[in-house]
């Protein structure tokens, strides 16, 4: 929880952060419906490290909104670990799940598959603020 005694600087200007200028966290349905207006991107974004993964207006969407903090760690997974094992394994396609709520109500598992239900990799998060559910999304390798 913040408090209103937090200060955040830039250059010349301060900007007092307050419980009423805080974003409210989205429920699980809600980012159901929020995610399911983005058929297309009016926009890419390149991840800062992995210079070679472009994402959406709908994963940044996801990154922002998932969980009390954003969900950008999901972003870095698929950019450092997961888009790596595609190229390594010749993949040009991969299905992402990261499901949710199912182990324990903070926990998660990443599963990666070939879209044909050929698992490639499975990963177990321990710990999450992410809303429960199955949330999909798909990685093409050009």
């Amino acid at each position: 929880m913040y408090s209103s005694a937090n200060l955040f600087f830039w250059s010349n200007t301060i900007t007092i952060l307050t419980e009423t200028t805080l974003k409210k966290r989205l429920t699980q349905d809600e980012l159901s419906v929020e995610l399911s207006q983005f058929i297309e991107t009016e926009q890419w974004y390149r991840h800062a490290i992995n210079r070679h993964l472009i994402y959406t207006d709908g994963v940044k969407f996801f990154a922002e909104n998932g969980g009390d903090h954003g969900a950008y760690w999901f972003i870095d997974k698929v950019a450092c670990e997961i888009a790596p094992l595609l190229k390594s394994k010749k993949e040009h396609f991969g299905c992402i799940n990261l499901c949710v709520g199912v182990i324990d109500k903070n926990q998660a598992m990443v599963l990666v598959t070939d879209g044909n239900d050929k698992q490639l990799a499975a990963s177990h998060i321990h710990y999450t603020d992410m809303q429960a559910g199955d949330w999909k999304f798909y990685l093409m390798r050009m």
